[in-house]
């Protein structure tokens, strides 16, 4: 990547899976993966008690409760300027495991 360091910003590439199903959920972040799985974990529970209303596609997979675990898919540098490079890196992981990924490729 040729732009300067102050205009990038490290971004994963990460899934979101269970021992309960064999689908998994695909995502991107500029936090650390650990604590995206809490957001996506905390967003849930909100959403089961009523006090989010807006449904995530990770539900899927944490719906089936067990072994909720997130794996790194790839790490990578992305001009801030551009968020765009970091989404299609994540839409290449959704269609790269499409038969088992919960989301919608990213356009």
């Amino acid at each position: 990547m040729t732009t300067s360091s102050n205009t990038c910003k490290r971004g994963s590439i990460y899934k979101i899976f269970s021992d309960k199903t064999e689908q998994i959920y695909i995502g991107s972040t500029t936090k650390l993966i650990n604590t995206r799985l809490s957001q996506h974990l905390h967003h849930y529970n909100s959403y089961i008690n009523g006090t989010h209303n807006h449904y995530i596609s990770s539900f899927e997979i944490l719906k089936h409760h067990g072994n909720i675990q997130i794996e790194l898919l790839e790490s990578t540098l992305y001009n801030t300027h551009n968020k765009h490079e970091l989404l299609q890196l994540e839409s290449h992981y959704i269609n790269l495991y499409s038969n088992i990924a919960v989301n919608i490729s990213n356009p």
